[in-house]
């Protein structure tokens, strides 16, 4: 192809492709124009908190975890989830409910209600996109958006109390069970609900949560006793106990686990504290939240600010990738 005619050629794609190019920057302008006037009031990324004798849900400043507003009242407010659909689901531990809450208003609707939930704590959101919660000795699925009961989705043995679980990477389901004395253990299903093997029962005592770590290991909280707690990691593909990586009866009920970008654990305490720990010596080094009007710290999340450059970039590529 001669000089002249892929010069021709160039002009003519982008005189096709100016249309959508300029469409794209202003949506992204948009996006960042209220990304801006949102932060205003409210600082992304945050983190969320719940506080289960509080009752309330409270978010506090990513960055020095200073208290910012309460974004609901729940009561029993156990663990959290943000969904497919952008709201933030809340476990009612006690009201045997799961609430719907709007992160923008903070107005919240019951989702699901008593039948097949059993003192739902550990709630999470599955591969497939629906909800897992717990029933009486297995986790059961719902339907995201209606939250109808799909059907039990683990087999094989009765679990006695699954407090928490997590879904791996590869769709792996690890459960960890036991509250009154007996066996705990974590529970492994693959990715059907099919029962495949369970572990650590010498190192997990009335487990409080479980969590993947960014290592892909498993790390699992215990509070054997008011001044016996820790959090001990297992090999995240064969159970293999690993080590003891924090032992802090200062911790008092270490309900919540969350991993943050600097590789240190944060750990919502059953208390006013999120307290902070370096994962790769144990040491406690200080609380990112000490907030007296926080009654029972019980989990956290982040909430991460959207990126109007990375939909720019998406948007661009799809623009490019379609024109080709």
């Amino acid at each position: 192809m001669t000089l002249p005619a892929t010069v021709t050629k160039l002009k003519r794609s982008l005189s096709e492709n100016a249309r959508e190019i300029r469409a794209i920057l202003v949506v992204a302008c948009l996006t960042l124009a209220c990304g801006v006037a949102r932060s205003a009031s409210l600082p992304l990324p945050h983190y969320i908190v719940s506080d289960y004798h509080g009752d309330q849900i409270r978010r506090y400043d990513a960055v020095t975890g200073n208290y910012i507003d309460t974004l609901a009242e729940i009561p029993n407010a156990a663990e959290m989830v943000v969904g497919p659909d952008g709201f933030l689901y809340v476990s009612d531990f006690q009201g045997r409910r799961i609430h719907r809450v709007n992160m923008d208003t903070g107005a919240s609707t019951v989702f699901i209600e008593g039948g097949t939930l059993a003192n739902p704590r550990g709630i999470i959101f599955g591969p497939n996109g629906n909800l897992f919660a717990r029933g009486s000795d297995q986790i059961n699925e719902y339907d995201s958006g209606t939250g109808a009961f799909l059907g039990a989705f683990t087999s094989g043995p009765a679990m006695e109390a699954p407090i928490a679980f997590r879904f791996g990477p590869d769709g792996t389901l690890y459960v960890v069970r036991g509250y009154s004395p007996g066996d705990h253990t974590v529970v492994k299903f693959d990715s059907t609900g099919q029962y495949v093997a369970e572990f650590g029962a010498a190192y997990i005592h009335k487990p409080q949560n479980i969590v993947l770590g960014p290592d892909g290991d498993l790390y699992v909280a215990n509070q054997q006793s008011p001044t016996d707690l820790d959090i001990v990691q297992f090999d995240g593909r064969t159970g293999a106990f690993i080590r003891t990586v924090v032992s802090d009866p200062l911790m008092s009920n270490p309900l919540g686990l969350y991993f943050r970008n600097d590789g240190s654990l944060l750990v919502a305490s059953g208390d006013q504290r999120i307290r902070t720990y370096d994962v790769q010596t144990g040491a406690y080094t200080g609380d990112f939240v000490n907030d007296p009007q926080l009654v029972f710290a019980s989990s956290l999340l982040l909430v991460p600010e959207p990126s109007g450059v990375a939909i720019l970039l998406i948007g661009l590529g799809v623009v490019i990738r379609r024109r080709r």
